[in-house]
Order: structure tokens, then sequence, then C-alpha cells
């Protein structure tokens, strides 16, 4: 099929990046919980269930945010609606395994962590909302030039109909 292309170009803020989202969420939501556990038991870094737990919560975190961005891949998905049963479940498949195997956990490090999961992609999703405008085409005809007035939208003028934009 010999259709035009157009590309959407622009530089894309720090906080839409996923390195950013993945080692912050990793630090506000697993390594912060442990050093304030620490912090009140210092010994604690040397037991079982802390290690255990900071484990199962990586890999609940990773979870997690790999099937949230997944579900926001999806045209017309409010994202930030599917942050909370996302997390729920990663979290409560991990730490339901981890109890069913009867390994010793920290319940605070458990619970830390996943509220503080959620808490920073609610937040993410909040400012990153923000910052980008929609994105939206524009296919000539009828009185549509009014449409540029209208603010936090990034309009695509199409020469035509044939015009496919990536």
């Amino acid at each position: 099929m010999n259709v035009a292309t157009s590309t959407i170009v622009g530089s894309r803020h720090f906080l839409f990046r996923i390195r950013f989202q993945l080692v912050g969420g990793l630090t506000f939501a697993i390594i912060a919980p442990a050093l304030i556990r620490i912090a009140s038991y210092p010994d604690a870094i040397y037991s079982a269930n802390l290690q255990i737990t900071v484990a199962a919560a990586i890999i609940a975190h990773v979870t997690g945010f790999l099937a949230y961005r997944r579900i926001g891949n999806f045209p017309g998905v409010a994202a930030a609606s599917y942050i909370l049963p996302t997390f729920l479940l990663s979290y409560g498949l991990v730490f339901l395994t981890i109890f069913f195997f009867r390994f010793e956990y920290s319940r605070f490090q458990a619970a830390a962590s996943f509220t503080q999961s959620t808490l920073w992609y609610f937040g993410l999703s909040l400012m990153t909302r923000r910052l980008e405008p929609y994105r939206l085409a524009v296919i000539p005809g009828g009185n549509v030039e009014r449409l540029r007035a209208l603010p936090g939208v990034h309009w695509f003028w199409l020469k035509s109909p044939g015009i496919v934009i990536d």
C-alpha cells in the first residue's frame, strides 16, 4: 500500500522515560521503606524476612510496572484507572505465593512497598498528563480552522485522507 507517512517528532520529558519511572519507583517504593526499617532497627538488614520481602517486592513492582505499561498502550484506555488493579494483582500474587510457601516476610515492607508503588505511579500519571498535549489529526474539509484556537492540543494537518501518522 503506497501511503504517505508522517512521524510525530518531539523531545520527550524525562518523566516519560521508562528508566526514570522504573528506577524511581523501585527507589521510592522498595529502597525507602527498607532504609526506614534499617534506621529504626539496624540489624534488620541481616534478617532473612527483610531480604525475602525486598526481593519479592522487586518482582511484584517490575511485574506491575510492565503490566501497567502494556495496558496503557491500548488506544482509548485511561491508564491511571488501571494502576491500582494492576499493582494489586501483581503484589497480591507475589505475596500470596510467599504466604502459601510459608516464607517469613516483613509486613511493614510489603505494605509500604505496595502503597508507595501505587502512589508513585498515580503521581507520575498526574504529572505526565499535564505535560503531554493531545495529538490529533485533522482531515481537510469543513470548517476546521477554528480548531487551532483550542489549547492543549497538538494538531497534525493532513493534506489528504490517505496519510498515515505513526
